[in-house]
């Protein structure tokens, strides 16, 4: 057994109104390097987490190396685990599935079955429990996610190479059940068809290469407008990045995360107008990102991105 290093994406979903079906890779990664060993299987974590995490039966990760060896009933291989961590947790960006994506992929490469990606899907999906994140943390790109007989079919779209992701991650959290909890039941029949709209131009401004169509596309009414309430100085955060001039702003996820989609020029004074709307008590981070196009890949030995 060779060392093995992989990268994982950071993740986007719902993007606007896409709620639990688009989703997008980003270029913030977490990387893991396995070194094959004599005795179990062992865990080191260094960066975001840090300083909460542990290598255990219980962590996400080593929880989705597991269930890929039970699910095909092969042993995991004995070595030591480094972790990298750069996505920042509970924020938004697809921490929980890059773990589960990272667990599934690492397992798959070390044990030496080299199932492809699209057999590693449904595991990933049944880990996590909905599939707008690790469908393209694993495939990479924007992704849209449908279920049909029981079975999900992708959709992918390539996004224009010139955007720029920026994403503000402030310091306070919000829990992905508290923020589907604050979401309505029911929504009108009105809502519903602003939903459909939005959701309609984002396809038509990846497609035609139109961002002036993202503003329409991130008019969700289905969940940003409950959610937001959960972000401290949320709403403000998101004018400010329209006054910096980017195309078009939303939440990342269930947040906390604010994202903005912007042109090279303008990305860096959109970031900087969001964190300081943030305010100095948030210390928000600034990540300006463009899309990963591969999704969770190997990487050579020496190489961290």
């Amino acid at each position: 057994m060779m060392n093995v290093k992989i990268r994982i994406p950071a993740t986007t979903a719902n993007l606007g109104c896409g709620f639990d079906v688009f989703g997008m890779a980003l270029d913030l990664y977490n990387e893991v390097a396995f070194i094959p060993g004599e005795e179990t299987l062992t865990g080191e974590i260094h960066g975001e987490g840090a300083g909460t995490l542990i290598f255990n039966e219980q962590n996400l990760f080593y929880k989705s190396m597991n269930f890929f060896a039970a699910h095909y009933g092969v042993d995991l291989p004995h070595g030591h685990l480094v972790m990298k961590h750069r996505i920042p947790m509970a924020r938004g960006l697809g921490s929980s599935s890059a773990a589960v994506v990272g667990g599934v992929f690492l397992a798959n490469q070390i044990t030496g079955l080299q199932r492809s990606k699209e057999e590693l899907l449904p595991l990933v999906v049944e880990l996590e429990g909905h599939p707008d994140n690790v469908t393209p943390c694993l495939l990479g790109g924007f992704c849209s996610a449908h279920h049909i007989d029981a079975d999900w079919q992708i959709s992918q779209f390539s996004v224009p190479s010139d955007w720029r992701f920026v994403v503000v991650s402030p310091r306070s959290e919000v829990s992905t059940q508290k923020a589907r909890e604050i979401m309505p039941q029911t929504v009108s029949l009105q809502d519903a068809v602003q939903t459909i709209s939005g959701a309609a131009a984002l396809i038509g401004a990846l497609v035609n290469r139109r961002p002036q169509l993202l503003q329409a596309a991130f008019a969700d009414r289905l969940h940003v407008p409950y959610r937001l309430t959960l972000i401290p100085h949320g709403k403000e955060v998101l004018k400010a990045a329209l006054q910096a001039g980017a195309y078009a702003s939303t939440i990342s996820g269930s947040g906390s995360t604010l994202l903005a989609v912007s042109d090279e020029n303008h990305a860096a004074a959109v970031g900087k107008a969001m964190q300081m709307e943030f305010g100095e008590e948030e210390a928000a981070q600034v990540h300006i990102v463009t899309v990963c196009a591969d999704g969770v890949a190997l990487i050579p030995l020496d190489k961290e991105t």
